[in-house]
């Protein structure tokens, strides 16, 4: 499969990205095309035209603009919008490229089963730590048999 990187996407989440799904999908930055700048509309026009699969986005306007949306439909690539968590900084970096990564074995699947174009939007992963992880003080709480 063929995977776009939108520019609105971070380039470092390229690699990553790349290495999660496995060579047998080729994975490319808006960046290294040379397209950066490039409007949705002729970009979702090229990447169609080139033979791009998968579009992967966050970039929500793509699918609340009326023209944007009809040049997703035109294009006959599967569209991938995935929400920024977190706020900013290496929080809200880990935590969108943590959704993104645990969608994507999914992803592949449904694009791969379906034969027809896809909208897939990816849900966000908790941004509290709370939801996410568990410490425990073994010292105040030890582990039920561990003893004291």
């Amino acid at each position: 499969m063929k995977i776009l990187i939108d520019e609105q996407t971070p380039v470092q989440f390229t690699a990553s990205i790349a290495a999660g799904i496995g060579p047998a999908h080729e994975v490319v930055h808006v960046h290294d095309l040379g397209w950066s700048g490039t409007k949705d509309v002729e970009l979702l026009k090229r990447a169609g035209s080139k033979g791009f699969d998968l579009i992967i986005t966050n970039d929500r306007d793509q699918v609340n603009d009326p023209a944007e949306s009809r040049a997703i439909r035109r294009s006959g690539i599967h569209h991938l919008l995935y929400p920024r968590m977190g706020g900013k900084g290496l929080s809200g970096f880990t935590l969108t490229l943590a959704a993104l990564l645990a969608a994507l074995p999914a992803v592949l699947a449904a694009i791969t089963d379906s034969d027809n174009q896809l909208f897939i939007r990816v849900k966000k992963i908790s941004p509290r730590p709370v939801d996410r992880i568990l410490i425990r003080d073994l010292v105040r709480n030890p582990l039920p048999y561990a003893g004291r």
